[in-house]
């Protein structure tokens, strides 16, 4: 059922690096923030020249699972505890997102479907995704545990239904821009794999996106673990009908879909 090649988009440092050799790092840095792989020498020496130039630089480190944090970069050395004491793998630009909802930090849970028939990789994104806030300034990692205010939007609906200054149209299309070029990047992979045109196989994947000063969506993480578990009702109804659109839409193709579906 798993797409071949799809652990390149789910694991933290593959994701980076597929981007970088199938679209170049300028083009990658349009996909996702600008990244460093801790164990490649190349990334460590742009790093070691990025922290010269202008000091401290604010990251967001990233190791196995869900681990990751906000750290001050200030010299080498704090990359090589990151990784060696603190397991980290890579180190992200911390993008300051929009200042569209009171000035919080936030990223955008989107549900897309990676699909693999008659020798072609495809993708889908669900029209509705889930606002996921950070604690605080402070502690710019967000979580699904933090609930805000009743004001803020939850969903991508609430999101646009209101009057913040964000075209629907434009986010969608840019996210589904950038699910494509990500598909795009591992399509050597599954080549390789020596996967046949006439099997069929389907991936539900979770993308993490976020908006920079200029609105535009830009991806922090996939994730191949989609993280369906409910957390109300609004997302129950939206989990199960990414899911059993997955399942019986696009996989078995055996119902329509429940959802608004985007090709991309």
């Amino acid at each position: 059922m798993c797409v071949p090649g799809v652990e390149f988009l789910s694991l933290k440092q593959y994701l980076w690096v597929a981007l970088v050799r199938h679209h170049g790092r300028d083009a990658a840095m349009t996909i996702m923030p600008e990244s460093f792989v801790l164990s490649a020498k190349r990334d460590l020496v742009r790093l070691t020249h990025k922290i010269n130039l202008n000091l401290p630089i604010k990251m967001i480190a990233k190791g196995r699972g869900h681990n990751r944090k906000a750290v001050d970069v200030v010299n080498l050395s704090d990359l090589q505890n990151l990784r060696r004491s603190d397991g980290y793998i890579l180190v992200q630009e911390l993008i300051e997102c929009s200042d569209l909802l009171d000035g919080e930090i936030f990223n955008i849970r989107v549900y897309g479907i990676i699909n693999y028939f008659n020798g072609r990789l495809s993708g889908v994104i669900a029209r509705e995704g889930k606002i996921i806030y950070s604690e605080s300034a402070d502690n710019p990692i967000t979580a699904n545990s933090v609930v805000k205010k009743d004001t803020l939007p939850r969903y991508t609906s609430q999101l646009f239904a209101s009057s913040i200054p964000l075209n629907e149209a434009n986010f969608w299309s840019g996210v589904c821009s950038l699910f494509r070029k990500m598909i795009d990047s591992i399509a050597d992979k599954t080549a390789a794999s020596g996967a046949l045109p006439n099997e069929r196989f389907s991936q539900l994947v979770g993308l993490d996106i976020i908006l920079n000063k200029q609105n535009v969506p830009l991806v922090l993480e996939c994730n191949d673990r989609a993280q369906l578990h409910p957390t109300d009702e609004h997302d129950r109804v939206l989990k199960a009908g990414v899911f059993h659109d997955w399942v019986d839409s696009f996989l078995l193709e055996s119902s329509e879909p429940h959802l608004d579906w985007q090709e991309c």
